[in-house]
């Protein structure tokens, strides 16, 4: 991670120093070569658009589920959990964090590209800066770093609490609330739930809800 983020200020003192690298800071509009779903224009139509990312996001899980449940993923875990015991097993650490490290690349390459051509039509430096690589992060700290789902409860988290936030402040104190105010909020609940998962919870809210679905099922259980 601290090496990615060192990567990430060194391109952007690049791509300004140089202007070569960076086409002489022209950024056209970019969109994707005509495509169609079903026989509609994902390029024209938003709603279709919506429609292709989510079967695109289908498809990734399946394979990432997959690779995980897989031979490939259960020395991933083993490498997880400790190093030293999967060395001692036969496992290739290093190999092992390699290709750990070219899989989620590829995934996030795909991301970044469906990021830059269906919602921004264009790509710059600010468009994947380094407020998008803390949300990043913040979606796996927050979701939990030990499944797969954990990730589509964090992506949830990051969106919808700016959203909830919003819609209770202007409830109780109505529309005069400064917009820079709330942006500030959220910094400190993320902030704040971040330490607190860090300290109490590392596996994130999807051990939360797992703790949480055990003991709603153990009184069921118990009156069998």
């Amino acid at each position: 991670m601290v090496t990615t983020l060192a990567a990430q200020f060194f391109l952007e003192w690049l791509f300004s120093k140089v202007p070569w690298f960076y086409n002489y800071a022209s950024v056209p509009t970019i969109s994707l070569p005509p495509m169609q779903l079903f026989g509609l224009d994902i390029n024209e139509d938003p709603v279709v658009r919506y429609y292709f990312v989510i079967l695109l996001v289908f498809a990734l899980t399946w394979v990432a589920r997959n690779l995980v449940e897989s031979p490939i993923g259960r020395n991933w875990i083993a490498v997880r959990d400790m190093n030293t015991a999967a060395r001692v097993i036969g496992i290739k650490v290093n190999d092992y964090k390699i290709l750990a490290f070219t899989v989620g690349g590829f995934f996030l390459g795909i991301a970044g590209a469906m990021w830059a051509f269906l919602f921004l039509g264009t790509a710059s430096m600010q468009s994947f800066d380094l407020t998008r690589s803390f949300q990043i992060l913040f979606i796996i700290i927050i979701g939990g770093m030990s499944t797969i789902r954990g990730n589509f409860i964090g992506a949830a988290f990051i969106l919808l609490m700016p959203v909830v936030i919003t819609v209770i402040v202007s409830s109780i104190f109505g529309d005069s609330v400064d917009q820079g105010l709330l942006s500030n909020m959220d910094k400190v609940i993320f902030g704040s739930l971040i330490i607190l998962l860090l300290i109490k919870e590392p596996e994130g809210f999807d051990k939360i809800i797992r703790n949480l679905a055990t003991k709603l099922k153990q009184p069921a259980t118990g009156s069998k």
